[in-house]
């Protein structure tokens, strides 16, 4: 990105050529195929709150702040209620089990 043109005025390009601020509070939470726990509506056929990896934004399906996340079961999912773990929750032994059987899951399906 080019800054300090002085017809920017302090802008970014891309404010510059859309005409609005880009969102990109999601680099804030997250990281690249981090992990998280998403949110499912009751309607939905997926577990309530269920261990995903956040995979990003979801630009082209859902609303303004919607996220997809890959699940155990090599679906993409796109949800609005995604969190990341919380600090207690990343060295928990409970949640590296679930962590373990979530990658060995993802393996065999994606081997197979």
């Amino acid at each position: 990105m080019a800054l300090g043109h002085p017809m920017q005025n302090g802008e970014c390009g891309t404010t510059i050529i859309q005409g609005y601020t880009a969102d990109i509070s999601h680099l804030s939470d997250f990281s690249m195929y981090d992990w998280c726990w998403t949110l499912s509506p009751k309607d939905s056929n997926q577990d309530k709150k269920q261990l995903t990896r956040w995979l990003g934004p979801s630009f082209d399906v859902g609303g303004e702040l919607c996220y997809a996340s890959l699940t155990a079961k090599a679906q993409v999912i796109i949800r609005s209620s995604v969190s990341p773990l919380r600090k207690e929750e990343v060295d928990a032994q409970d949640i590296k089990e679930i962590k373990r059987q979530f990658t060995a899951e993802l393996n065999v399906r994606l081997e197979g």
